[in-house]
């Protein structure tokens, strides 16, 4: 996950970030099935950004799901797919889904997570086959 970007607006106008991240690792909670980004904007409003990486034997259509305890939105292979702004606590699996196309290989799937102001915890993630 990135650092806390601070700033307010509608999650629907978030860009992808700019310049050099630091991105960090962040704690899977097993239990939630949760990436827990709450180090990172410890309590404060603002976007996290959170990367992960699906890998594909094949190019084809898919679908990616879903939750989010705050305003969302998400590219896949730096191509917008989805936008949550209502979303808030908690967050719940499988909530929202959207289709995707994979390419073989490699594929960056990227969150910009609105803290809602503190509270947000993390987002919940699965691809078809998954």
């Amino acid at each position: 996950a990135s650092p806390l970007v601070p700033g307010g607006g509608d999650v629907r106008g978030a860009g992808l970030p700019r310049g050099k991240v630091d991105w960090q690792p962040v704690p899977y909670t097993t239990s939630a099935r949760l990436l827990d980004i709450r180090t990172m904007h410890g309590g404060k409003d603002g976007v996290v950004y959170i990367k992960a990486s699906v890998r594909r034997t094949t190019g084809k259509p898919g679908r990616l799901w879903f939750g989010a305890d705050g305003p969302v939105k998400v590219w896949v292979n730096r191509k917008a797919v989805a936008s949550e702004p209502a979303a808030t606590n908690p967050a719940i699996a499988d909530q929202y889904q959207c289709p995707v196309r994979w390419r073989k290989g490699t594929n960056e799937v990227l969150f910009a997570l609105r803290s809602n102001r503190g509270n947000a915890w993390g987002v919940i993630a699965r691809v078809d086959g998954a």
